[in-house]
């Protein structure tokens, strides 16, 4: 049950991410993390996360110890990635306020441009935009933009990633 649900919110975002795409590459516009700007800033120390879900358990030391570091993204957030294979990562966003987990719903990896020069995944302390490039669950390379709102991300756009020029 959990799969199908897993596989129906991939099919989900999938189909947003090519209809915004589709309207997005009409302004020829891309996000930008000045754009999502918030001045919502933790004061004090993190809460310790507090891994509920059952993947976030599969995790929770990657997580809490990465938790630790305290907020690094949209104010009082903690963006934290762990490996899960040759240039793959998962990440999870902990709420420095409540310790919430948010266990992203894909891997990101660099698939067959190992050659990118690009963060797999790119984020500011004072911006809610998160920037993924590369394959996500390992099809479809690509540069994805996402707004962090609520506790989820929400695909902004994608765009063509220009992988490094091999030498052709």
């Amino acid at each position: 049950m959990a799969n199908t649900i897993q596989r129906l919110a991939i099919a989900i975002m999938v189909l947003i991410g090519a209809a915004c795409s589709m309207l997005n590459a009409q302004t020829g516009t891309l996000p930008k993390f000045e754009d999502y700007r918030t001045s919502d800033k933790l004061k004090g120390k993190p809460v310790p996360a507090k891994p509920q879900s059952a993947e976030a358990k599969l995790y929770r030391t990657a997580i809490k110890e990465g938790a630790k570091e305290g907020p690094n993204f949209a104010g009082s957030y903690t963006v934290v990635t762990w490996g899960c294979g040759t240039a793959c990562l998962m990440f999870a966003i902990v709420d420095g306020r409540t310790g919430k987990v948010f266990v992203a719903p894909f891997t990101v990896s660099m698939g067959e441009h190992l050659e990118q020069e690009e963060d797999l995944i790119e984020f500011h302390p004072d911006s809610k935009l998160l920037i993924v490039t590369g394959d996500i669950n390992e099809k479809n390379y690509g540069k994805y933009f996402y707004k962090w709102d609520k506790g989820r991300l929400t695909l902004l756009r994608r765009s063509e990633a220009k992988p490094v020029n091999s030498g052709n």
